[in-house]
């Protein structure tokens, strides 16, 4: 048996030096963190200081991926979806944890996939999206979505299992949005 530092394993990699991956070296500007855990793995996108580093999470199981959070600025959401493709599994799922534009707006890159969110966020992001999107491409143009995807499937509060992997999910208040999904 391996010992537990042994088995978590840590790699940074940056997108410059993930040429190996066809991704185009010279484009790439985020980051990605990978932590290996058993069958699972963790991959860990962050964009640049530029977009806020946001972060989107890539679930690994042995048979598909699950996504949460879809980035802000659209160059960082199709390094994602780029790197998500590298992965080579279908994606199950793309959660979205709260209607933040810097976890939904990346969407447009995903639209054809199910997207996940509590009832309140995809009434949130339904409501308030496009003004949001307005507002934000006055500030930074072509950099932000022309297209607000709205989460069409409803996340319960509850337990679900995915490749052997247990999700617990959790309405909370009051933390970095009203309402949120944990």
């Amino acid at each position: 048996m391996l010992k537990k530092s042994k088995t978590l394993v840590m790699v940074t990699l940056f997108f410059g030096m993930i040429g190996m991956f066809g991704l185009g070296a010279a484009e790439m500007k985020g980051e990605v963190q990978v932590i290996k855990k058993g069958k699972y793995t963790i991959h860990s996108y962050m964009s640049p200081e530029n977009s806020a580093m946001v972060t989107s999470q890539i679930i690994e199981t042995p048979k598909r991926l699950l996504v949460i959070d879809a980035q802000f600025m659209r160059p960082y959401a199709k390094e994602l979806a780029t790197y998500i493709k590298t992965l080579k599994k279908p994606i199950e799922k793309i959660i979205i944890t709260h209607g933040h534009p810097e976890h939904c707006f990346g969407l447009e890159m995903f639209k054809d996939q199910k997207i996940y969110a509590l009832k309140e966020t995809a009434d949130y992001i339904g409501k308030y999206g496009k003004l949001i999107m307005k507002s934000k491409q006055k500030q930074m143009g072509k950099l932000i979505t022309e297209s607000v995807v709205i989460p069409d499937q409803i996340v319960e509060e509850g337990k679900e299992t995915i490749d052997g992997l247990t999700l617990h999910y959790r309405k909370v208040s009051d933390a970095e949005d009203g309402i949120q999904l944990m």
